[in-house]
């Protein structure tokens, strides 16, 4: 059985939501400072799935693209060594070594998929509604398998998660922290190593690249979580 690690940066808000002005100028200075550089992977060409459509991403993003993709929007660029890693520990594989990023953006909350964190689905308002939602057939068409309201679907109230908690423990220290927000989230960048998992960081948590951790607060004007992953 194969082992496979995603790591997530997400908002310490859950209802901070970067603009598209924002998000286009992050994927560019991205692309300037080498996340996003070349890769020998075939068919691995970035692409994008939103509640509109799907396709190869354009080479040029425009604010008008993204605001017409602001419900749920999925990018995913495949990656290799011809692009720095974002993660504190380089993978085990070396120039071998492939993975993904992943852009995340809705006006919806969307869940971390990681052990402890994932339980965000279940909750409900004050009016005992439950939030989560899901795309009546489960295809490659969706942008995201589960999805949660930010208002209450029956009093049609505004909720905020941010004053809520979940415990998390670390995949690599075993050490326990409580996140606020429940993990839940607006905007993500989301690194899928699948096999090509990073070197045990020993006794620190595994965390997203500081480089790219002040890029993404400089452009997005957002704090992050930076150091939740799961093994599977």
């Amino acid at each position: 059985m194969s082992v496979e690690y995603t790591h997530y940066l997400i908002p310490t808000r859950p209802l901070q939501r970067p603009n598209a002005a924002r998000i286009a100028a992050l994927i560019g200075a991205m692309r300037g400072q080498g996340w996003l550089g070349p890769s020998r992977l075939r068919g691995e060409g970035p692409r994008f799935t939103s509640d509109l459509d799907a396709g190869r991403l354009p080479t040029r993003l425009t604010t008008d693209w993204l605001r017409a993709r602001r419900s749920k929007l999925r990018i995913r660029w495949g990656l290799d060594h011809g692009s720095r890693f974002p993660l504190t520990s380089l993978p085990r594989v070396g120039e071998e070594a492939s993975w993904s990023l992943e852009l995340h953006w809705s006006r919806y909350f969307l869940p971390t998929d990681v052990d402890g964190l994932s339980r965000a689905r279940s909750i409900k308002t004050s009016c005992g509604e439950p939030v989560l939602r899901r795309p009546p057939v489960l295809t490659a068409k969706h942008p995201f398998q589960h999805w949660l309201l930010t208002k209450c679907p029956q009093c049609r109230l505004p909720y905020d998660p941010e004053s809520s908690a979940v415990p998390y423990t670390d995949p690599w220290t075993g050490g326990q922290r409580a996140v606020a927000g429940l993990g839940l989230h607006r905007f993500a960048l989301v690194i899928d190593c699948g096999a090509s998992i990073p070197s045990d960081p020993g006794r620190t948590p595994l965390r997203v690249h500081p480089d790219l951790v002040e890029l993404a607060s400089r452009h997005l004007a957002c704090t992050f979580h930076d150091d939740l992953g799961g093994i599977t």
